[in-house]
């Protein structure tokens, strides 16, 4: 959800963005909307565990008991999205699954990077890991964002700054792309 905020804030103010950093965003509302659909079961523990948290070290414990079995989740991945979800607002999922359309009003993720002139720094890992950018989407940009380019990070899914695999890669590109711009 990250990418798609950022996206639509430089598009809202590009006088105030001087590069972007996008990890794995669905650039289309259909592809985004497909990202939500898939995600609704998971969406819907993330609230049971937090409604029946007391704090957020409840909120982590019950995290990494409902992801024990899943590869590439460590402790610090649960740490920081213990954090996360425990400061998120219940309501923002309502709206998220309720209301797509107006959730995600002007969202176009090509439209926006057209009218984009700052650098922008790509990165994604593996489809089959579960990385949500299609890869129609990464040729898109690729033929039509000259200020683009994309970093492929192997052996990790969607959320790549947070699996093991994924935390070297993603800093040494980020930081060569920051002394760029």
């Amino acid at each position: 959800i990250g990418g798609v905020i950022a996206l639509m804030v430089a598009a809202r103010r590009p006088d105030k963005v001087r590069g972007l950093i996008i990890e794995d965003v669905p650039l289309t509302r259909e592809g985004y909307r497909n990202v939500v659909d898939s995600s609704r079961a998971m969406f819907g523990v993330w609230l049971q565990l937090k409604r029946a948290a007391e704090s957020e070290q409840d909120l982590a414990l019950a995290l990494a008991d409902a992801y024990r079995d899943y590869p590439g989740v460590t402790s610090a991945w649960i740490s920081f999205f213990a954090g996360c979800l425990w400061q998120l607002d219940p309501g923002f999922f309502d709206n998220l699954l309720d209301d797509f359309e107006g959730f995600c009003a002007g969202y176009d993720g090509r439209r926006i990077l057209s009218g984009l002139t700052c650098p922008i720094l790509f990165l994604r890992g593996e489809s089959r890991l579960g990385a949500v950018m299609p890869d129609d989407d990464v040729a898109w940009v690729q033929r039509h964002c000259g200020n683009a380019r994309f970093v492929f990070i192997e052996g990790v899914g969607h959320l790549l700054h947070l699996q093991d695999q994924g935390q070297t890669p993603v800093l040494t590109a980020m930081q060569a792309f920051l002394g760029r711009i």
